[in-house]
């Protein structure tokens, strides 16, 4: 895709949009803040740019977070009922005789800034979240709008990640969201847990459930970790894992993108496997064949 055919995109982001729990505009913002953290945690914790600090995940993993908060950011916009086409018109400042197919890596080079170190990604990482309150206090700015999304697409820019890659790993998430894939976790029963295989393969071994008595930082290396949802500071416990099973998360969560760099089996959207599997149990994860299951 060389570039957004803008009518597309807004059609397939409105039928994504009804498919949700929430289309109103002030829950997709709440969402749109809850990404913020994750894109700033990559920077902050770039070793590159901060030495002492510990690798958060993989570049794979960071691309998901962006194209986590530029869904977020998309779905705003259509909840908003402002125009796709006009948002990114103004963001990128193309005149109203553009056609449909816009080619948005090779407008935003001009807003790129001229230096790309750390103080000047974090005042772009700022910015984002100065334009996300402004929009939310005036949520039929299609000025604030624009700015927000082109401040996004230069953010990402600089951390080296193209917008198209972005938007595409975006819609491939939103496509593949947990309600789309929670039915199969009725065919559960008392000794099979069902769910979605993130990473494909077989393993075993003692189940570690994290809750407020077991805490994340204990989890044995050779464990199955067991969670409801895997944050990008988990990193280094699912590294050490044998196997990983969560509550939550789709085919390109953040579990699955960590657990594909070490080829470590993985089982999502089981719906309550933190209830179900008791710690210190001895399971088995089934992922080589759909569905995935964990043997109780």
């Amino acid at each position: 895709m060389e570039n957004i055919f803008v009518k597309d995109l807004w059609t397939e982001l409105r039928s994504l949009l009804t498919k949700e729990y929430r289309t109103d505009p002030l829950f997709r913002f709440c969402l749109t803040f809850s990404q913020h953290g994750d894109i700033h945690h990559y920077l902050t914790h770039d070793h590159a740019l901060n030495p002492p600090a510990h690798s958060l995940g993989s570049r794979e993993d960071e691309k998901g977070a962006y194209a986590q908060a530029l869904m977020q950011v998309l779905l705003s916009i259509v909840s908003l009922k402002l125009s796709i086409m006009e948002v990114f018109q103004k963001a990128f400042n193309l005149s109203c005789e553009t056609p449909s197919g816009i080619d948005v890596e090779k407008n935003v080079k001009k807003f790129l800034p001229s230096a790309t170190t750390s103080t000047v990604q974090m005042e772009v990482a700022i910015k984002i979240v100065d334009y996300s309150i402004r929009l939310t206090k005036n949520q039929s700015s299609l000025l604030i709008a624009s700015k927000l999304l082109r401040t996004l697409v230069v953010y990402m820019t600089i951390r080296g990640f193209s917008f198209i890659e972005v938007l595409e790993k975006g819609l491939q998430n939103q496509r593949h969201r947990d309600w789309a894939i929670k039915p199969a976790i009725e065919n559960s029963d008392k000794k099979k847990l069902f769910g979605t295989i993130g990473v494909p393969g077989i393993a075993c071994g003692i189940a570690y459930v994290v809750n407020d008595r077991n805490a994340l930082s204990n989890f044995p290396t050779g464990g199955i970790l067991v969670i409801d949802n895997a944050r990008p500071e988990y990193i280094e416990e699912i590294l050490r894992a044998n196997g990983a099973v969560s509550n939550n998360g789709g085919a390109a969560c953040h579990l699955v993108n960590m657990a594909q760099s070490k080829n470590i089996v993985c089982l999502v959207a089981t719906g309550n496997a933190t209830e179900r599997i008791a710690h210190g149990q001895e399971i088995i994860i089934y992922a080589n064949k759909d569905p995935g299951y964990v043997q109780l």
